[in-house]
């Protein structure tokens, strides 16, 4: 069973209104951005909010331009907010549920890599790892813009 199959469905299924979950994977791909757009949209209209951070598809990095523009575009329509980032390689999904906090860190794109043997996600859910992880990569998105724009 994958990563997505096992942990990130039902992450985004099984909490409430008001859960904020965040996903940075900076490539996106057709089957997986495909196979939980519907999960998401439904999510975001029950109040959650979900944020996914992936590289602009303009970044020299990405392949597939004009298909991670319109991934982006179809999450957007699905109430997801997209973070167009100029500099990213991080690879997470962070759930804040109130009490219910867990991050998942590792070398797993879980919007673009649907299927790898050899890739991992480590879940932490002790919410002063949870928050630090947290802190870390949004102090991270912040510095990497600052460095890619000097």
């Amino acid at each position: 069973m994958s990563f997505s199959e096992r942990w990130l469905t039902p992450g985004i299924v099984n909490v409430g209104h008001g859960t904020r979950i965040l996903i940075y994977s900076p490539f996106l791909y057709n089957e997986a951005v495909e196979r939980y757009l519907g999960v998401m949209e439904t999510a975001t209209k029950r109040g959650m909010e979900i944020v996914v951070h992936t590289l602009t598809p303009e970044h020299r990095n990405v392949r597939y331009k004009e298909m991670h523009r319109r991934l982006i575009e179809k999450l957007r329509r699905a109430g997801v907010e997209v973070r167009e980032r100029r500099n990213m390689h991080e690879k997470a999904v962070i759930i804040l549920d109130g009490e219910n906090l867990a991050v998942y860190f590792g070398n797993l794109n879980s919007l673009s890599k649907y299927k790898g043997k050899a890739d991992y996600m480590l879940k932490f859910a002790h919410p002063e790892v949870v928050n630090a992880l947290y802190l870390f990569l949004e102090n991270l998105a912040v510095e990497s813009e600052r460095e890619a724009v000097e």
